[in-house]
């Protein structure tokens, strides 16, 4: 049992690593469109400010708010795709052999 806790406390902390560099990407990204924060809603500044990022992509498709979401809805769309990632790059190569291993 505790190998299995180490196993899986493993995985999800790589798994948190790879969500917070996944969004460095799109924020370092983001610095780089130059956007005019005039007068415009927080809508516009946000579509612009994630423009060609995985966060913009997210605003589009109505995963996050139009405002671009918190840190905290972010990090959990961030999450959201390391853990799945990993789980199959890393576990997903183990091949059960009996019905008892399968569940």
């Amino acid at each position: 049992l505790l190998k299995l806790v180490e196993f899986l406390s493993g995985v999800i902390m790589i798994a948190h690593w790879a969500a917070c560099g996944f969004f460095v990407v799109a924020r370092w990204k983001s610095d780089q469109n130059e956007c005019s924060l005039g007068p415009a809603s927080e809508e516009a500044a946000a579509s612009c400010l994630w423009d060609g990022t995985w966060i913009g992509r997210q605003i589009h498709d109505g995963k996050l708010p139009k405002d671009g979401g918190t840190t905290w809805q972010l990090y959990l769309r961030s999450f959201n795709w390391a853990l799945p990632t990993l789980v199959v790059v890393v576990i997903g190569d183990v091949v059960p052999t009996t019905s008892p291993e399968t569940l």
